[in-house]
């Protein structure tokens, strides 16, 4: 769907009425604040060119997120008092008596709200720039991001997202790809002067409001359209390399599946890139209409599996049924870790629902030690965060896993000290300008964030990290010693030269 230029500011202008005089657009408009269409387009141009490099290079996506991290994650200070007196009351009403939270305990929530905002940003960040949302104008993705970054908490029972503020410590909005592909499907439509059938959804397309489109689909269409008995009886249907997309949406529309697929846009495209195969089961009128499973092509190869559960991973019903299928693929190889993680994990999760102890080899998976665990979903698989929170101690478990005493243990910044040998979690230790006086612990189970150091003077790295390392400021590599082992990304992109650089022995690329 082409849509003029004009039209498209002018539908960017009615939503965002002092846009072009402001000091962002200006930015790239020497200070001109007269040119109001012409501000706009170059603004735009400006933002598509630096986040279309980024995505094709794959190169600074760090610095990216970290730009969106510091204009919209919310910051220590303006954590509500009231969140902490929640949390107090919480305590009370699960027996714990009556908590006050000393700093400490403070400082830990304060952390857990941050990482939360910024992994639940990271998935709308990751997801338009990513090839699967190639397919939409860049003007519609940032309409859509600006427009989810107002939407707070969703009250189930009034069917409405809260107003998100600088206040707000929830995390931000799930991404629901469906519905947001239908939504931009609309707004595309409503330029073109097509019609829309539902009149109330027509009212608030020509509002424009990403807000009101997002939460009317999520809440009426995508809930209230179609039945979703679940069986687990079932076929596949093939939709052939660039056949009509039409057939493919209309059955996946108000099935709730989360997949950008059932938007018109987004089936023509992938249907123009290889053929796309959906497992249907029963519906109560025992018909093959229930989506379950979506298996996408890049001709001859598999591009992406998606499930329903939460995240589009797998639900556990139906791995068999994927491990099945991908036998008839020549890539099937690459994707059997993904088969034997999620039947692993399954087993565990069937363990902790019926009160079974957990190996240590089994907790060693779980803690995702020596790899990752990788599922079908574009979000980690959440039954690993349900059955850790749910244990006693996470400590003492990385104690049983490791072998050592729980005080060689830490998960958060402010546990670790000179004893410490093992860390859990990502340390996010940005703000650090210098690392005189930083005691690390030898092994990091997650990632490591010292991308303000700009000296190595006094800094000692762990031995190993399983997750990235981001050293992203220092300008010089010289007296820089490497962990041993590098599970992810090393970011070293602020050298001025690699003179006197030795990388590990062990990195993932």
């Amino acid at each position: 769907m082409e849509i003029k230029d004009k039209d498209t500011l002018r539908f960017i202008d009615k939503l965002y009425r002092d846009l072009y005089k402001s000091a962002d657009v200006l930015h790239y408009s020497k200070g001109d604040d007269t040119d109001k269409f012409g501000n706009l387009e170059r603004y735009l141009d400006a933002l598509e060119n630096t986040h279309k490099r980024i995505s094709e290079t794959g190169r600074h996506i760090d610095m990216l997120k970290q730009f969106y991290y510091d204009r919209y994650v919310i910051k220590r200070e303006d954590i509500p008092v009231s969140y902490y007196k929640n949390q107090e009351k919480m305590y009370l009403e699960r027996g714990f008596g009556h908590v006050t939270l000393g700093e400490k305990e403070k400082e830990e929530l304060q952390n857990q709200i941050i990482q939360d905002q910024k992994k639940s940003l990271d998935i709308w960040i990751d997801y338009f720039l990513s090839n699967d949302s190639n397919v939409y104008p860049f003007w519609t993705k940032y309409w859509a991001f600006q427009g989810m970054l107002k939407l707070g908490l969703y009250d189930k029972e009034k069917n409405v997202f809260s107003k998100r503020t600088k206040n707000t410590a929830s995390k931000f909005i799930d991404l629901n790809r469906e519905a947001l592909s239908m939504s931009i499907d609309l707004v595309l439509k409503s330029l073109n002067k097509e019609k829309i059938e539902d009149k109330e959804l027509e009212q608030l397309v020509n509002s424009g409001s990403f807000q009101s489109i997002y939460t009317y689909i999520i809440t009426k269409v995508l809930t209230n359209n179609k039945d979703i008995t679940k069986k687990n009886i079932g076929k596949w249907i093939k939709y052939n390399q660039g056949s009509d997309h039409m057939p493919l949406v209309n059955s996946l529309q108000g099935y709730n599946t989360g997949w950008c697929t059932a938007g018109e846009a987004t089936a023509k495209s992938q249907l123009s890139g290889g053929d796309f195969y959906v497992y249907y089961t029963l519906d109560e009128n025992n018909e093959y209409k229930v989506p379950r499973i979506a298996i996408r092509m890049e001709e001859n190869n598999i591009g992406e599996i998606r499930g329903v559960a939460p995240g589009q991973n797998i639900e556990s019903e139906m791995e068999k049924v994927v491990e099945e299928k991908i036998k008839d693929f020549p890539d099937k190889d690459k994707y059997y870790k993904k088969v034997n993680d999620m039947k692993t994990l399954t087993n565990i999760y069937n363990k902790h629902k019926n009160h079974q102890e957990l190996t240590k080899e089994e907790l060693r998976f779980l803690y995702e030690v020596d790899n990752k665990i990788v599922g079908f979903g574009y979000q980690e698989d959440p039954r690993i965060e349900e059955i850790i929170s749910d244990r006693n101690s996470k400590r003492s478990d990385l104690a049983n896993i490791f072998d050592c005493d729980i005080d060689k243990i830490a998960c958060t910044a402010s546990d670790i000290d000179k004893n410490t040998i093992f860390y859990y979690g990502d340390l996010d230790l940005r703000s650090l300008k210098s690392a005189a006086g930083l005691v690390l612990p030898q092994n990091i189970i997650g990632g490591l964030y010292l991308d303000s150091l700009i000296s190595v003077e006094g800094l000692v790295l762990p031995q190993n990290i399983s997750g990235d390392l981001d050293l992203g400021g220092l300008k010089s590599a010289e007296g820089l010693v490497l962990p041993e082992n590098i599970g992810r990304n090393l970011y070293l992109y602020g050298l001025k030269s690699v003179e006197g650089l030795v990388l590990p022995d062990q990195l993932p690329y």
